[in-house]
């Protein structure tokens, strides 16, 4: 479903960036958090980081954990990227964004959300909170790697880019 979303555009997949976007990155090295409640979908998620050459990744159940995993790991250990779902119980993706987003970290996060409920009054709050991307559930299982990739590449833009 794709709300009036003018202001934002679909990324494309990597192969059909222009030269400078299409750029390889090693993304062995970066370390990848995903905040995911359905027990099924965060193993997947996991499984498709893995299977892109993502060796650093991190599954969590909700934002609290995930709140709890980054005020306890060291500076050179916290995530470049957190992949979280939008409503989760505990603490969800948003309320874990606000949080994070008011810690003292030089370094803070990319974030990718990921929801089945995108409205564009969403949108504009996720991009108030600077989240790099949003992926509308259900997803294509390549969307997520992609999304990830692109996230990474792009790093901290105006807009999320809504796939």
């Amino acid at each position: 479903m794709i709300c009036e979303r003018e202001s934002f555009q679909k990324v494309s997949p990597p192969e059909t960036h222009n030269a400078a976007k299409s750029e390889k990155i090693d993304v062995s090295d970066k370390i990848i958090w995903v905040a995911e409640d359905d027990d099924g979908l965060r193993k997947l998620d996991a499984r498709i980081l893995a299977i892109s050459g993502f060796t650093k990744v991190r599954t969590f159940s909700n934002g609290a954990e995930v709140l709890d995993a980054y005020q306890n790991t060291p500076e050179n250990g916290l995530p470049d990227l957190i992949a979280t779902d939008l409503d989760m119980p505990v603490l969800g993706g948003k309320q874990m964004i606000v949080m994070l987003r008011d810690t003292d970290n030089p370094k803070p996060p990319l974030f990718v959300v990921k929801s089945g409920q995108i409205t564009p009054e969403r949108v504009e709050e996720l991009q108030a909170l600077g989240v790099t991307q949003i992926l509308e559930k259900p997803y294509p299982i390549k969307d997520f790697a992609e999304t990830i990739t692109n996230a990474l590449k792009n790093g901290h833009g105006d807009q999320p880019s809504v796939m």
